[in-house]
């Protein structure tokens, strides 16, 4: 006896107990007439049983471009083929003498020197500055402690006040005015900032003419940051011929609103331009507190404090000042600046060749 299928089995039962049958056998064909087919069916109904990954897999990406590094002259590298050397470089550790030009040094203008050379050097970063707002607005050597004055016919006389910050530009109008009367007692004059207008006024009381002549060497030189009048706001170098005068500017006690850090003229980051003068620095330090406090750059303000050399170099020492929109040195007054310095230095072969061979 032939043996019966499952299908046929469960047929003979279910007309034994008179029941319908829940499954009928069919016979299916490979082809699905275009009538009969769903809308999301697939074309090709072969498809359905090919191996398409699993879904707990990831899928295979696309090729794309090689990264470049252009801020390494174009060579990609990794971390082992360098070495980081990291220093903090403290003025008031430095030494008395420069040792190379055998100079005083001072807090902002002297040479480090480093424990030992480092060779096929391809970079350098600042990557945090620490400088005490401490040094004078007003100084001798600016030029801008002095103004000339000379009521009627008199001559003229000069008014110097002390070296030193006068942040509050109300207290500077009162130094102004005590001055004045120390000079005039009986002249009756008064110094006032306009409260609105923050403007400065020189005023004699009597009505009694009276000229001002702000001139110092520098006015021959530049138009700005030439002498105490412009600190006043006074744009004009000599007045006359009358008994008030108001700034055309309002009074500025605060100064520079940022200096520069250099580690020599060789490793130009920026370029300053002052007085049809190209200056290099290597970075630019934002003034954004007050007087005797810190100013500090982290980084955090995105201005660029990093320099790659052209050609790996063997480096032993760097020489840093701190100066000015006017390429002077800033006299920070006895303190003392620090930053931190990173040196990147080449120590792959490889590496080496390739960032020396010529560019074609």
């Amino acid at each position: 006896m032939d043996s019966l299928t499952y299908q046929q089995v469960l047929h003979d039962v279910y007309e034994e107990i008179g029941a319908t049958p829940l499954v009928h056998q069919n016979e299916y064909t490979e082809e699905v007439l275009p009538e009969d087919k769903i809308p999301d069916e697939l074309e090709n109904q072969e498809d359905f049983n090919k191996q398409h990954g699993s879904r707990h897999e990831a899928g295979q990406l696309s090729d794309v471009d090689k990264f470049i590094d252009r801020t390494t002259m174009s060579v990609t590298y990794k971390n082992k083929h360098i070495r980081l050397h990291q220093f903090n470089i403290d003025s008031k550790f430095r030494s008395v003498r420069d040792p190379y030009k055998q100079t005083i040094q001072t807090p902002t203008n002297f040479t480090f020197t480093f424990p030992n050379k480092i060779k096929n050097v391809i970079s350098m970063r600042a990557s945090g500055i620490e400088i005490p707002n401490s040094y004078y607005v007003f100084t001798t050597a600016k030029n801008n402690t002095y103004f000339s004055i000379a009521v009627g016919s008199t001559p003229a006389v000069v008014i110097t006040i002390p070296d030193g910050n006068y942040e509050d530009p109300y207290v500077f109008a009162d130094v102004i005015q005590t001055l004045l009367i120390a000079q005039f007692p009986t002249a009756g004059f008064l110094a006032t900032l306009g409260d609105n207008t923050a403007k400065l006024t020189i005023t004699n009381s009597t009505s009694t003419v009276f000229s001002l002549d702000f001139t110092t060497p520098l006015t021959a030189i530049q138009t700005t940051d030439n002498g105490i009048g412009f600190n006043m706001g006074f744009r004009n170098t000599t007045y006359s011929s009358q008994f008030s005068y108001t700034g055309e500017a309002i009074v500025d006690t605060i100064g520079p609103n940022y200096i520069f850090l250099s580690l020599g003229t060789e490793y130009p980051v920026l370029t300053h331009f002052y007085n049809n003068t190209y200056v290099p620095a290597f970075a630019k330090v934002l003034v954004n507190v007050g007087k005797n406090a810190i100013l500090t750059d982290n980084g955090s303000n995105m201005i660029t404090k990093e320099y790659t050399l052209p050609q790996p170099k063997d480096l032993t020492h760097v020489h840093v000042r701190i100066f000015d929109a006017y390429n002077e040195i800033v006299d920070i007054q006895g303190l003392n600046f620090s930053f931190s310095l990173e040196v990147v230095e080449v120590v792959n072969f490889a590496l080496y060749n390739t960032l020396t061979e010529p560019i074609t």
